[in-house]
């Protein structure tokens, strides 16, 4: 089954999106759709990612702080926004840095809530 229309609608609704991608829980990717990002960039950032997503799971585990919902690293030329997904999916959002947050969240909202209904 391909995601693309999913994550095409979330790159089309976020300005300065500059590609998404959706794994599985050990970083490997499901479907990815990229805009100005190569596809193996992408795959890169989101195998990274999934190494980042594991650590915090662990530190949040000991903390006793609950599971991890969403978060996001911002870089000199990129933003990148993860959310959580279930059975340990995740999809992440690449941006420019001067991406509106604010619209970036609720578009991952709803791309999770059209991903989760999907598995």
């Amino acid at each position: 089954m391909s995601f693309k229309p999913i994550l095409n609608q979330l790159l089309t609704h976020v300005p300065q999106s500059l590609g998404a991608i959706f794994l599985d829980s050990e970083g490997e990717t499901v479907d990815l759709l990229g805009y100005g990002i190569s596809a193996d960039t992408l795959k890169i950032l989101g195998a990274y990612h999934g190494i980042y997503l594991g650590q915090l799971r662990r530190l949040t585990s000991v903390a006793n702080g609950g599971e991890i919902e969403r978060f996001r690293f911002a870089f000199q030329r990129t933003v990148v926004f993860t959310v959580s997904l279930q059975d340990g999916y995740y999809v992440m959002l690449i941006a420019e840095p001067d991406v509106n947050e604010g619209i970036a969240w609720r578009h991952l909202a709803r791309t999770r809530d059209q991903l989760l209904a999907e598995l």
